[in-house]
């Protein structure tokens, strides 16, 4: 009796057990179903995400325009720009009578043909107008000025030939009317003038009085063909220190214009006895440099002569080392 009951209760737990495991196992392949489910439907839906056309037609962004710049304009030729220069003033012209119309600020450029002209502001005629500058333009010369009233003047031009000593005077008269047209009317005065009175021909015609303008304008306008042709008369009419030392600023280091500056030194160590020692330095440098006008034995004299009658002179030291390497490295001189 006892056996049957304990077999029929080993019965239940068995069988207990059994409907737990499969409930156990039947819940898990349930969940593992679900899951599996979901992944692929995750899956599908991606895959479609890929290959939806919305997708291929996303817009994008515009790019920007491709920058375009303007062709460059070929560089004008140095004919092009001394021609722009020359026809810059005056800005307005009246073809009735050729007169022309003032630039700004009554500015006007005066063009003479050729290089070597000077100014004679001395000999012109004086009143309500300003000269401004000398300029080179390509191969010729041009003068600016500046007018402020109506009014009639005769300006002068002289050139020197430094070849053959031949010389010419030019004039200009300019009339310039209330209307602010300006004419000028040109006119050789003298072509290789001739002095009246004693018959010599180019500068050397000149009066005296008016060399000393003459070099003062060569000197302003910084030319060294005009102070070269001036120099051999101007220094016979009481030459000005100040203006001598002037024009060998101007002619200092010029080619070609040594001699000038040596005749300049050696005037003014005659009127210039102050500054003695500095024109002796100067005239013994420039004897020393290469050239036709080269002279090494008074360039070492006038050397000793510095260091012997101004001993306390800025520039003795230097002449010092000038004569030790010129007796060093030149046997004439020993």
């Amino acid at each position: 009796m006892k056996s049957d009951k304990l077999r029929e209760h080993f019965d239940n737990l068995r069988a207990a057990e059994k409907f737990e495991s499969r409930t156990k196992w039947g819940f898990l392949e349930v969940l593992f179903t679900w899951l599996g489910l979901c992944i692929l439907l995750v899956s599908c839906a991606s895959g479609t995400a890929k290959q939806s056309p919305l997708a291929e037609q996303q817009p994008q962004s515009p790019q920007a325009p491709e920058e375009q710049t303007a062709p460059e304009a070929p560089a004008p030729s140095p004919e092009q720009i001394a021609q722009t220069s020359k026809n810059a003033l005056p800005v307005q012209t009246d073809m009735s009578n050729g007169a022309e119309k003032l630039g700004e600020n009554g500015r006007y450029a005066i063009d003479m043909d050729g290089q070597g002209w000077v100014f004679r502001s001395d000999l012109s005629t004086p009143g309500d107008w300003q000269f401004i500058n000398r300029e080179r333009i390509g191969e010729d010369t041009r003068f600016n000025y500046r007018f402020e009233e109506p009014g009639s003047w005769t300006f002068y031009y002289d050139r020197q030939s430094l070849s053959d000593g031949s010389a010419d005077r030019r004039s200009k008269t300019i009339e310039l009317g209330e209307n602010g047209f300006i004419q000028v009317v040109d006119a050789v005065l003298r072509d290789g003038f001739t002095d009246a009175v004693n018959g010599q021909s180019g500068l050397e015609g000149m009066a005296s009085e008016d060399k000393q303008p003459a070099m003062r304008d060569a000197v302003a306008e910084k030319s060294s063909q005009a102070i070269l042709a001036l120099l051999p008369d101007y220094m016979k009419n009481n030459p000005s220190p100040e203006l001598l030392e002037a024009a060998f600023a101007v002619l200092d280091g010029e080619e070609g214009a040594e001699s000038g500056s040596i005749s300049i030194l050696e005037t003014l160590l005659r009127l210039d006895s102050a500054a003695g020692d500095l024109w002796l330095y100067r005239l013994a440098s420039l004897l020393e440099k290469p050239g036709g006008s080269r002279d090494l034995p008074r360039a070492l004299k006038l050397y000793q002569q510095l260091t012997e009658d101004w001993p306390f002179s800025k520039w003795r030291e230097s002449a010092e080392e000038r004569i030790t390497w010129l007796k060093r490295h030149y046997f004439l001189i020993r």
